[in-house]
């Protein structure tokens, strides 16, 4: 679906196996970097009122859905 609303390949494939397309390795970097700061924010959260361990990772994804802009 990325590649269709991009336009642009993301993954080369050839044969049976798929390869990251260099571009597309900054997206995966951009991602790995958001994820990193909702951790990092949820963590900063959670050693200060206690409690959220258990909801981190289901909260986490859901202030992803609110960051990202819709399609």
């Amino acid at each position: 679906m990325l590649e269709d609303e991009l336009g642009e390949p993301l993954f080369l494939r050839v044969g049976r196996q798929v390869r990251i397309d260099p571009r597309a390795e900054s997206l995966v970097q951009l991602g790995q970097r958001v994820f990193q700061d909702v951790r990092e924010t949820v963590g900063a959260i959670t050693d200060r009122t206690g409690g959220w361990r258990d909801a981190t990772p289901v909260w986490g994804m859901t202030v992803c859905l609110y960051v990202f802009p819709p399609h």
